[in-house]
């Protein structure tokens, strides 16, 4: 009687038993199928490939997922830094990778950082500036005010000397010329704050000269020529006027008004002043 030899066959070494993006794996007398890693049966039968990129799903929530035939790929978020997988915050403050300026604070963020001005600056934290200081207009009640209180029409307040002869710094009359080189104007104006100086214009004194300011101007300002800059002089008739010196050092806005010029400047040390008025000055 004869022998027979049973030799199972490997069905999965024929091309494609299973299909595409599939694997064959061979049993007893059979074979199976099932989809490669990243894909699954679809409604044909066929294998298709899984969107690995769908919310909430293998990659980081600060990361971008892209989906790959068969797989996926995952990279952080700018401002992120990881694998994809998990992804963790960048300190850019910390790191001294952020464009805040050097008058600015860093401030880290999720992802990002912001930048806001310093106190005393302005800006947008990239860029900032000083913010300039506020003129403090001089009060009589903080001197020991021994002549007459005069009120600004913003406010403040100024000591007038009650007699035109020598008092303190400024209380002589000045003999005012039209002469650019004005060198002998109440010490060129740089009166101590709250002090005021009586000076005389000639007319005419509306040509060039040096003008720095409105309202408020530099010592070296030619006086009368800001005395019509102000308004109390608009036809250069010239006369008696008062001005008073104060405290500040800019920045100063140049303007354009009663046909003279005035000029912008950041900074002055050398003195202020400011133009009081010409009333119930006895000449």
């Amino acid at each position: 009687m004869g022998h027979f030899s049973h030799v199972d066959v490997n069905e999965c070494e024929e091309s494609e038993v299973c299909g595409p993006n599939s694997v064959c794996t061979n049993t007893v007398g059979s074979y199976e199928c099932a989809c490669a890693e990243g894909y699954t049966m679809g409604d044909d039968g066929q294998c298709v490939d899984v969107d690995e990129c769908l919310p909430g799903t293998n990659c980081d929530v600060n990361a971008q997922c892209t989906n790959t035939e068969g797989s996926f790929e995952c990279a952080c978020a700018e401002g992120y830094e990881g694998d994809g997988l998990e992804c963790t915050d960048i300190d850019e403050c910390s790191n001294d990778d952020h464009d805040c300026h050097s008058d600015a604070v860093c401030i880290n963020t999720a992802g990002s950082f912001e930048c806001a001005c310093s106190e005393g600056f302005e800006g947008d934290g990239r860029t900032c500036t000083a913010v300039a200081e506020e003129e403090e207009l001089p009060t009589c009640e903080s001197r020991s005010c021994k002549g007459d209180c005069l009120n600004y029409t913003d406010g403040g307040q100024v000591c007038r000397c009650r007699s035109w002869k020598k008092y303190g710094n400024g209380c002589d009359v000045l003999k005012q010329t039209c002469s650019t080189n004005w060198k002998r104007s109440c010490g060129k104006l740089q009166l101590d704050d709250g002090v005021i100086c009586k000076f005389w214009c000639p007319p005419g004194c509306n040509e060039a000269g040096k003008l720095f300011g409105n309202d408020t101007y530099t010592a070296n300002s030619h006086v009368c020529r800001a005395v019509i800059h102000a308004g109390l002089d608009e036809n250069a008739e010239g006369g008696f006027f008062l001005a008073v010196g104060l405290t500040y050092d800019g920045p100063y806005e140049g303007v354009t008004r009663f046909g003279l010029t005035s000029r912008n400047k950041n900074r002055y040390t050398g003195g202020t002043f400011r133009i009081v008025g010409d009333e119930d000055i006895i000449e």
